[in-house]
C-alpha cells in the first residue's frame, strides 16, 4: 500500500472490495489501535522502518503488512474514512513533520486525511484511553493538553519512562535490587530483617547501557540480580570500587564475569532453583502455538468466533533438542499426550534417550522428522547459532520450533526469515538475542509467532525462592561481616 492519498474513488473502491465495509473497517481499526495501547508503541509504529501486521487483513487473503511512516499512516487514514463515526477517534493526536513536532490538528481527521499528503501529517500518533480520552475531549486546548503530556514533543516519547525505584531506610550498606518488573521483591520475602544493617532501594526498571548501569551502581555495596536481566561483565564490575556481594537468584548466572569478581575481592552468591516453571510453559506455549490460542482469544475479544484449525498432538513427532532437566521432563509430558519423542544433542547417548522415553536420531533426523521442534539447550559456545538457516531448511513446511532456552541458540534472522517465508507454520519463543525485546522487532507483529516475554522462570513459587534465598544469603554474608 503506497498511496498517500485518499480520495471518494479509493474509498468506493475499498467499500466494493468488502461487502460489509463498516464492520471490516471497525475491526481492523480496533486490532490496529490495539497494537499501540501506550505513546511509545505508537511512535514506535510510525519509526521510518516500523512494521504493522494486521492478522485480520491476512485472513480476507489481502495485503496484511505495512512497512515505513507514510505506508502505516495511509492505512490509518484510510480506517479513518472506513470508519468516520468510530468512535475512538477524538483521542487520536495528529503529529507533524520533525520540523513543527507537536503540531495538532484540531479539524476533522477524515478532512487532514484526504486533503492533505499523509507524509506530511502522520509522523506518530498518540491513542489516548479511558481516563485521558475523556480529558481530550473536555480540553479547551488540546495543543496545550498534549504539551502538558509530552513538554518535549517527540523527544518525550522516545525516552525511556522515568527511574522507578523503592527506597526502604535502614543501616549504613546500601543493597540495590535490580530489575524488578512486577513490583513482586518486597512482597515475596522479608526484607526487614536486613534493615539493622543496611538500606534497600528496588529498581522497577532495567537499564541497558553500561555506562548508566554503573552510574546507578556505584554507591551499593551489594547488588541482587535477577537471573541475567542485568548482566555485571568485566567492565561494569572494574567501575564499582563499593561493590562486596553479588546477589544472584539460580544456581549458575552465565552474565556475571565471576574471574573479574574474584580478582575484586567480590563475593558471589546463589539461590535455589527448579526448572518445573519452564517445563510448564514449554507446553503452554506448544499448546498455544498448535492451537492458536492467542490469536483465537484476541479474535473473540474483537467479535470474532472460530478464525482456524489448529494441530493435534497425538501421533505427532516432538523432536527435543538436549535432554537434560528440562528437556527429559518436556519429552515425558509429550509421551503422556501420545506423541512419538525422539532427541539429539552432541553428547546424547541412546541409553540417556531411552530413560526419557526418547529415541536418539542424528541431528539432521531430528529437524526433518520433527512436528514440534522444543529446544533445551544451555547456551555456550558450541551451541550458540546450532540451529540455523540450514537446519530450518531441513523442517516440515507444518512444523513449529518452540525456544524456552536462550534466543542465541537459534539464529534470529534465519528465523525471522524462515517464519515470513512460511517455510516453518510457525514459532513460539520465550527468550531473545536482546531482552527487553526491542519495540520494532518483527516477532511482535508476526502472526505466526508466539512471543512471551521470558516468563519461563516467572512463577510465585519460585519467585518466593529466589528473593527469600537472597534476603537469606545477604543477612548471612552481613552477619559474617560484622563478625569478621
Amino acid at each position: 500500500m503506497s498511496t498517500p492519498n485518499f480520495d471518494a474513488g479509493v474509498a468506493t473502491g475499498v467499500k466494493f472490495m468488502w461487502k460489509s465495509v463498516m464492520k471490516t473497517a471497525a475491526k481492523l481499526l480496533n486490532e490496529f489501535l490495539s497494537l499501540a495501547r501506550n505513546p511509545k508503541e505508537a511512535a514506535a509504529l510510525f519509526a521510518e522502518d516500523g512494521v504493522v501486521e494486521l492478522p485480520y487483513l491476512a485472513d480476507l487473503g489481502m495485503q496484511s503488512q505495512y512497512k515505513g511512516r507514510a505506508e502505516i499512516a495511509s492505512l490509518y487514514a484510510l480506517l479513518l474514512q472506513l470508519v468516520p463515526e468510530w468512535e475512538f477517534r477524538d483521542a487520536v493526536v495528529l503529529i507533524d513533520t520533525p520540523e513543527r513536532a507537536f503540531a495538532e490538528y484540531k479539524v476533522d481527521a477524515l478532512a487532514v486525511a484526504t486533503q492533505r499528503p499523509v507524509e506530511q501529517h502522520f509522523l506518530g500518533y498518540i491513542h489516548v484511553e479511558n481516563g485521558k480520552i475523556k480529558l481530550l475531549r473536555e480540553a479547551l486546548d488540546i495543543v496545550a493538553t498534549a504539551r502538558a503530556f509530552f513538554p518535549n514533543g517527540l523527544a518525550d516519547i522516545a525516552q525511556p519512562e522515568a527511574q522507578e525505584k523503592m527506597h526502604i531506610d535502614g543501616g549504613p550498606i546500601g543493597i540495590a535490587v535490580l530489575d524488578d518488573y512486577q513490583h513482586a521483591a518486597l512482597s515475596l520475602a522479608d526484607w526487614s530483617s536486613l534493615k539493622p544493617w543496611a538500606s534497600i532501594t528496588i529498581f522497577h526498571d532495567h537499564l541497558a547501557e553500561a555506562d548508566a548501569v554503573v552510574a546507578r551502581l556505584k554507591p551499593f555495596a551489594v547488588v541482587c540480580v535477577m537471573r541475567e536481566r542485568t548482566p555485571l561483565t568485566r567492565d561494569i564490575l572494574q567501575r564499582l570500587p563499593s561493590l562486596k556481594l553479588i546477589a544472584s537468584t539460580a544456581p549458575r548466572n552465565a552474565s556475571i564475569d565471576t574471574d573479574t569478581a574474584d580478582r575484586q575481592g567480590i563475593k558471589v552468591v546463589h539461590t535455589g532453583y527448579t526448572s518445573t516453571p519452564t517445563v510448564e510453559l514449554t507446553w503452554a506455549l506448544i499448546l498455544g502455538s498448535a492451537r492458536h490460542i492467542a490469536s483465537e482469544g484476541e479474535s473473540l475479544r474483537r467479535g470474532g468466533w472460530q478464525q482456524s484449525v489448529g494441530d493435534d498432538l497425538s501421533g505427532k513427532t516432538l523432536a527435543v533438542l538436549g535432554l537434560g532437566n528440562v528437556g527429559r521432563e518436556v519429552a515425558r509430558i509429550g509421551l503422556a499426550f501420545g506423541m512419538n519423542v525422539i532427541a539429539w544433542s552432541q553428547n546424547l547417548t541412546p541409553e540417556h534417550a531411552a530413560a526419557a522415553g526418547a529415541k536418539l536420531v542424528s541431528k539432521e533426523a531430528l529437524f526433518k522428522q520433527a512436528d514440534f521442534l522444543s529446544v533445551h539447550l544451555v547456551l555456550s559456545q558450541r551451541t550458540r547459532g546450532l540451529v540455523g538457516a540450514e537446519e530450518l531448511s531441513l523442517m516440515k513446511s507444518t512444523a513449529r520450533l518452540i525456544n524456552t532456552s536462550r534466543g542465541p541458540i537459534v539464529t534470529e534472522s534465519d528465523l525471522v526469515e524462515a517464519l515470513r517465508a512460511r517455510k516453518i507454520a510457525g514459532a513460539a519463543i520465550d527468550v531473545f538475542d536482546q531482552e527487553p525485546l526491542p519495540p520494532n522487532h518483527p516477532f511482535r507483529t508476526m502472526t505466526n509467532v508466539l512471543a512471551t516475554p521470558h516468563i519461563g522462570y516467572v512463577s510465585r513459587r519460585l519467585y518466593e525462592t529466589f528473593y527469600r534465598d537472597t534476603v537469606a544469603n545477604i543477612r548471612r554474608w552481613l552477619e559474617e561481616s560484622s563478625t569478621g
